[in-house]
């Protein structure tokens, strides 16, 4: 009987499929990691495209609508709200408030500027799931994007002198 022992306790026979085993579980953790990172990147990057286009909607309408108006009920927070919320973000609507689309004053002094945030978060009842996450207590993520756009004049110049001849 301690022969037998002896003897198997020494046999490397099987040995491979244990690292198998093993390899394989951990090439399929970061795959499935990769995957996620890979989600949330694009997630990001489709919410940044969505403030992007808010920004730009409500700088066209400050422009062609009404410069004036930057109330909640104004054409460019309407613009910026109803184009952001256009755009969705890994299938799912992001939130946009009125109290996410202000009017940040440029260096100049100017007002000007329409700035506008879009978001994917927890907080908003609109997470952005995730693959793998949940093994480690991460069920969902926030995602949140800003972008900000400026109503200026195109046909205007100023101080290109080394480029035009007077």
């Amino acid at each position: 009987m301690k022969a037998r022992l002896r003897q198997l306790r020494r046999d490397e026979r099987g040995m491979t499929f244990a690292f198998v085993a093993i390899s394989l579980t951990g090439f399929l953790a970061a795959s499935t990691l990769a995957v996620d990172v890979g989600m949330f990147m694009t997630a990001r990057s489709q919410a940044q495209n969505a403030a992007d286009a808010g920004a730009l909607a409500g700088a066209v309408a400050l422009v062609y609508d009404d410069f004036d108006n930057r109330s909640a009920a104004g054409p460019a927070v309407q613009s910026a709200i109803g184009t952001a919320t256009g755009n969705e973000v890994m299938h799912g609507a992001v939130s946009v408030l009125p109290g996410d689309v202000t009017f940040p004053v440029s260096p100049s002094g100017a007002s000007d500027r329409i700035r506008v945030q879009v978001y994917r978060t927890e907080a908003r009842n609109n997470p952005v799931g995730t693959l793998i996450g949940p093994v480690f207590g991460i069920p969902t993520i926030d995602i949140v994007a800003a972008a900000v756009a400026e109503a200026s004049p195109a046909n205007a110049m100023t101080c290109v002198k080394p480029f035009t001849i007077p």
